[in-house]
C-alpha cells in the first residue's frame, strides 16, 4: 500500500520510524521489510539508517531487522549484509551472518570466523555451521555448551544435536535438572535420545513434574509413558502440568480428544491484575457510557480454544479400548509408529505452533541424517516446496518405524 502511493510515501517511512516515540522491534521489522522491497540503493540505505538508530537505543532489536532481511527481495542485499558482517558492532555482525547463512550465501570461511566471534555472533552462526559441517563447528559447539551466555549456550546444544545426535544424547543425560535450561535440554534429549532416554525423561517427570519435562515425554513418544501421563492428568495439582500431560498424550496417541474451551473476553487480550475492592461501585463499561440505553450493543460472542481434555477418566477409558494395539516397547507419534515420514506429515498437516514446526524440522535432520534447506520463517509457498524436497529423505529413513534409530549423517 505504501509503495502504491509513490516515492513521496516511501520517503516518509524512514522519518516515521526515526521519529517514533518508542523504538520497538516490530516497527524496525516493518520499515526494513518495506524499504527492502523497493529497488535502488537509496531505499536500502534508508533501512540501514533506521537500523543504526534503533540499535543505539535497543540492541536487542537486531533480530527483528534480521527477520525482515531474510524475506526482503532487494537485489543489493548481499553487499549490504557483507558490510554489516565487517562492522565493529557485534549486533550488526550477527545480522550479517544470520541472514547470509539463512539465504545460503555464507561461505565456509564466513561461518568458521563467525563461530569464533563474540557470543551473539557465534550464537547466530552455530546451528548453520553444524548443518553445513563447517570445520570446527562441533568444537565450538562444545565450548558454547559450557558458556554463561544463555543464547550461546542453547545454540551450542542445538548445533551439537544437529551435527552429532548420539554424542549430544550422552552429554544431555545429566543436564536436564538445570531449571534455567530444563525446557531446552529436556526437549533436545527427547529429539536425539533413545528408549533409555525416554524412560529417564519419564522418571524425572514423575519424580518432580514440570511442564518442560512432561512436554519432553510427549516428544520422546514411548508407549510405556501413556499410563503415567494419564496418572498425571488425574492427580497433578498444577493445572498447567495437567494440560501439558494432555498435550503429551495427544502427541503420542493422536486420540483427538479435543474440546472447545471457553475463554473470558478479557483473557483474549491481556491479563491485568484485578482491581481491588474498596467498597465503591464498579465502573460502567464503555458501551454503557457511550450507547443509547435502548440500543446497547450485544454481548461479545464467546471465544473458544481447542484443548485436549484434562479429564483422566476419558483418557483412561480411551486407552483401555486401544491398549492392546500399542506395543509397550515402541515409539509412537500422533497414533502411528514413529518414523521420519510421520514427522514430515505432522510438519505438513499437524495442528502445530511455530516452535513445534521448527522442532519438527530439526527432528527430520536428526532422524534422517540429511539436510534440506527449510525454515518456518519462509513464505508459505517456499515451505510447501521444501516439504516436497524432504519426502525422499523421510521415506528412506522410515524402514524401521516405531523405534529410536539414529542414522549416520550424510
Amino acid at each position: 500500500a505504501i509503495v502504491a502511493m509513490g516515492p513521496v510515501a516511501v520517503a516518509e517511512v524512514e522519518s516515521l520510524a526515526l521519529d517514533a516515540p518508542v523504538k520497538d522491534g516490530s516497527r524496525l521489522f516493518a520499515a526494513t521489510m518495506i524499504l527492502g522491497s523497493v529497488r535502488g540503493r537509496d531505499a536500502l540505505a534508508s533501512a540501514e539508517r533506521v537500523l543504526f538508530d534503533y540499535i543505539l537505543v535497543d540492541p536487542s532489536c537486531w533480530s527483528a531487522c534480521a527477520d525482515a532481511l531474510k524475506l526482503a527481495p532487494h537485489d543489493m542485499l548481499p553487499l549490504s549484509l557483507r558490510t554489516l558482517l565487517s562492522d565493529e558492532d557485534p549486533h550488526l555482525r550477527a545480522i550479517g551472518i544470520d541472514v547470509l547463512a539463512y539465504r545460503g550465501l555464507a561461505t565456509p570461511e564466513d561461518l568458521e570466523a563467525a563461530i569464533k566471534d563474540a557470543p551473539i555472533v557465534a550464537a547466530a552462526a552455530l546451528p548453520y555451521a553444524a548443518l553445513a559441517t563447517t570445520p570446527g563447528a562441533m568444537t565450538a559447539s562444545a565450548n558454547a555448551r559450557a558458556h554463561d551466555d544463555k543464547d550461546l549456550n542453547r545454540a551450542g546444544w542445538l548445533a551439537s544435536a544437529l551435527g552429532d545426535p548420539s554424542g549430544t544424547a550422552m552429554a544431555l543425560r545429566d543436564q536436564i535438572d538445570d531449571p534455567t535450561h530444563q525446557r531446552h535440554r529436556a526437549h533436545l534429549l527427547a529429539l536425539v535420545g533413545d528408549q533409555n532416554d525416554a524412560a529417564k525423561l519419564l522418571e524425572a517427570a514423575k519424580a518432580a513434574p514440570s511442564t518442560a519435562l512432561v512436554d519432553a515425554v510427549g516428544w520422546a513418544g514411548a508407549v510405556a509413558s501413556i499410563g503415567p501421563l494419564i496418572e498425571l492428568v488425574e492427580t497433578a495439582s498444577d493445572d498447567d502440568i495437567k494440560l501439558s500431560a494432555a498435550f503429551a498424550l495427544e502427541r503420542i496417541t493422536g486420540a483427538g480428544l479435543y474440546f472447545d474451551t471457553e475463554i473470558e473476553p478479557e483473557d483474549v487480550i491481556v491479563d491485568e491484575p484485578p482491581t481491588p475492592d474498596v467498597g465503591e461501585p464498579p465502573e460502567l463499561r464503555l458501551k454503557v457510557l457511550t450507547s443509547d440505553p435502548r440500543d446497547l450493543p450485544p454481548e461479545p460472542e464467546t471465544e473458544t480454544v481447542l484443548l485436549p481434555t484434562t479429564n483422566g477418566a476419558i483418557w483412561r477409558r480411551w486407552y483401555g479400548e486401544h491398549a492392546a494395539e500399542w506395543p509397550l516397547t515402541s515409539r509412537y507419534r500422533r497414533g502411528q509408529p514413529y518414523s521420519p515420514q510421520v514427522v514430515l506429515a505432522e510438519l505438513d498437516r499437524g495442528r502445530c505452533t511455530p516452535f513445534e514446526r521448527r522442532a519438527l524440522g530439526h527432528e527430520l535432520v536428526i532422524r534422517t541424517g540429511q539436510v534440506v534447506r527449510s525454515d518456518v520463517h519462509d513464505f508459505v509457498r517456499i515451505q510447501e516446496t521444501t516439504l516436497g524436497d524432504w519426502a525422499p529423505a523421510a521415506e528412506r529413513g522410515s524402514s524401521t518405524a516405531g523405534n529410536w534409530t539414529l542414522p549416520y549423517r550424510r
